[in-house]
């Protein structure tokens, strides 16, 4: 049987939790939202989205408290109408009042003004405050609530507005950026070495089939299957399986059997199969020196890194045939970024363009 005193602390919990909710800030566990599986119609989406802790003002004005709980019922399909421009290094783009769940398109940032709050960014088990002052610790792949007591307009200042960013997905709730305007039916998710399309990965379970988000003091929705993402807005999207990327480009069996074959020509020390696969004569060039100057471990780790590649870029059909990969290598005590360019040869054949 349970204590008086235990009783006692129980009630002073609930006491604070219904009496003093500005007392949570950032960095803080997340009250939750209603939103169950049944309601999103998946049945991989499970829990709650977590709601962020009252705002902190960096004004000195009371916390503002969250947004309302989610209910599909509420939600409406109405299309992201940001008022967003982005320039060379600049983005400036309008808030509605209240809560909103925004992104940044850039590399990395360097400034933000016009926020008077502290932006709130969900790491997968709580909230994690930023302060906007502070444009440099913000990740760009991640999608942030922000809160504004009226309209107002952000002015972000960044490097390099980017589409190469290539959102990862943890299991259970995301609040991610996506670094383009595009259909969702042209992007496509990797995971474990298997792309998917968007409509794939949901039929084999790895995603739900709404990306929810907030704007104009309402929770909206798309359907994976035909809506369509930009630049701007934080999206939510849950995951029923770790570290799933997102491609802006569709899979591509046959580009890809060419990344696979390289990775085995490394691993097996096969130079001749290794150039076999370069396009031209520069890269058959290097491919050579590559074989000649890497040990075999090295080799290896440039297979790994190619195994984790992602990919960043692929032109339309009536623009030609080209797809780029990004990967990260560790290499002899630094680590650096690359990217492998195929290309089709007028035989309809990807070959190795650049690395």
């Amino acid at each position: 049987m349970p204590s008086w005193r235990n009783w006692g602390l129980s009630l002073l919990v609930i006491f604070l939790l219904l009496f003093l909710p500005g007392c949570a800030q950032g960095g803080g566990n997340s009250q939750a939202g209603a939103s169950s599986a049944e309601s999103l119609g998946s049945a991989v989406v499970e829990g709650e989205i977590p709601l962020p802790p009252p705002a902190r003002s960096l004004k000195g004005k009371a916390p503002a408290q969250p947004p309302a709980k989610f209910q599909l019922k509420s939600a409406s399909t109405k299309d992201i109408a940001l008022d967003l421009t982005l320039g060379a290094d600049t983005m400036e783009y309008s808030l509605a009042a209240g809560w909103n769940t925004i992104s940044f398109p850039f590399n990395a940032l360097k400034s933000i003004t016009g926020l008077n709050y502290y932006l709130y960014y969900w790491d997968g088990s709580q909230y994690q405050m930023v302060d906007p002052a502070n444009a440099v610790k913000i990740d760009c792949q991640k999608g942030y609530w922000a809160y504004s007591d009226e309209a107002a307009t952000i002015l972000v200042k960044g490097h390099f507005p980017s589409s190469h960013l290539n959102p990862i997905l943890h299991q259970g709730w995301n609040l991610f950026a996506y670094p383009k305007t595009q259909a969702l039916g042209e992007s496509s998710l990797t995971y474990n070495g298997e792309s998917k399309t968007i409509a794939d990965a949901i039929s084999a379970g790895w995603i739900g089939s709404r990306i929810i988000y907030y704007q104009d003091g309402a929770w909206r929705f798309l359907s994976c299957n035909n809506g369509s993402l930009q630049q701007g807005p934080g999206y939510w999207l849950w995951s029923q399986v770790e570290g799933a990327v997102f491609n802006p480009a569709p899979p591509n069996p046959a580009a890809d059997q060419v990344i696979n074959q390289a990775i085995t020509a490394l691993r097996q020390n096969q130079e001749d199969d290794f150039v076999q696969l370069c396009g031209t004569t520069v890269v058959q060039s290097s491919g050579r020196e590559l074989f000649a100057l890497l040990t075999a471990e090295e080799r290896n780790s440039f297979a790994q890194a190619l195994e984790q590649a992602t990919v960043i870029y692929q032109s339309p059909e009536d623009e030609g045939y080209r797809r780029e990969y990004r990967f990260v290598l560790e290499f002899r005590g630094e680590r650096s970024e690359g990217v492998i360019t195929l290309e089709k040869d007028a035989n309809g054949n990807w070959k190795i363009t650049h690395m």
